[in-house]
């Protein structure tokens, strides 16, 4: 899977996360009981953050859930301040994750809109055959300080994979 396929997968996760963690605090369950699920929330924050970290590179923080107190041994108080630091950490990574897919997003736009201004431009005859096509896009990659097999790779003889 690659990187943008693996933080949209990240995106929905952590929206149903938080989804989750917005019903817990909503609900009408007395204070005392409310917030035990701190944990369980930390958890799946921390196997989201480990995901985001794995895909981007980013450090984030995470959670020692295996120093956490039994949530029937503490105040509820503590529980909630839990609760709440997850929450606000959810919230964090949920915004780090909505960057970086935009980032790529606006890459992506940004070099189909270039493609679309000056791929004419480059021809001073009808093109005969694909690969004088893929010559000057590859000159236009070149030009824009592109390296081949780093940030762009050519067709070869067989298809990597299939669109549509």
């Amino acid at each position: 899977m690659g990187k943008h396929e693996e933080l949209k997968r990240l995106k929905a996760q952590i929206q149903a996360l938080l989804k989750a963690m917005d019903a817990a605090s909503a609900a009408t369950t007395p204070d005392h009981g409310k917030w035990y699920g701190f944990r369980s929330y930390a958890t799946a924050y921390n196997r989201i953050a480990e995901g985001f970290s794995t895909a981007t590179g980013q450090s984030v923080n995470v959670f020692n859930t295996g120093i956490m107190k039994n949530p029937f041994d503490m105040v509820w108080p503590a529980c909630k301040m839990l609760f709440e630091q997850i929450y606000t950490e959810t919230l964090h990574l949920s915004s780090l994750i909505e960057a970086d897919l935009d980032f790529q997003d606006d890459e992506a736009q940004q070099l189909a809109d270039q493609i679309k201004a000056r791929l004419r431009s480059m021809f001073f005859a009808k093109p005969q055959t694909e690969r004088e096509v893929q010559d000057n896009l590859e000159r236009m990659f070149v030009g824009q300080g592109l390296s081949r097999g780093v940030n762009y790779d050519r067709e070869s003889g067989r298809v990597k994979f299939s669109a549509k």
